[in-house]
């Protein structure tokens, strides 16, 4: 068996590197918490994300397939855990479309607003 020896500057590097890491992994893992609660799409974020058209949202609401609700300006929101559990359900489907196609779009949404988020918390960090 052969004993690594690191200088303890060396060493020390390391530990804050690894700290770093960590640091990075729980802010990522609570802003998923966060979202998977949070999150709500606008009937555009919908449409792109799922590539639909507007009158297939209309439908998705006014048949209740989908769960919404209006804001204040009267936009229509989407909860994003709503529609996992609707795709999940197989309440909502689009034809020759499969769930985990479906559930994977959602899921790459979710993780790009995540990384955008986390890249601009780095940026503000680096420029206080």
């Amino acid at each position: 068996m052969q004993v690594i020896t690191l200088e303890s500057e060396a060493f020390q590097k390391l530990i804050n590197k690894i700290s770093d890491i960590e640091q990075y992994v729980k802010r990522a893992s609570d802003l998923f918490i966060e979202l998977e609660s949070t999150l709500e799409l606008s009937s555009r974020e919908l449409m792109d994300t799922l590539q639909v058209s507007k009158s297939t949202i209309y439908r998705w609401r006014r048949d209740r397939i989908i769960p919404f609700r209006y804001d204040e300006k009267g936009n229509a929101l989407y909860s994003y855990r709503g529609l996992i559990l609707a795709i999940k359900n197989g309440d909502l489907y689009i034809p020759k479309t499969s769930k985990a196609f479906l559930l994977s779009k959602l899921t790459e949404y979710k993780e790009s607003l995540i990384i955008n988020s986390l890249l601009r918390n780095d940026k503000k960090e680096i420029l206080e």
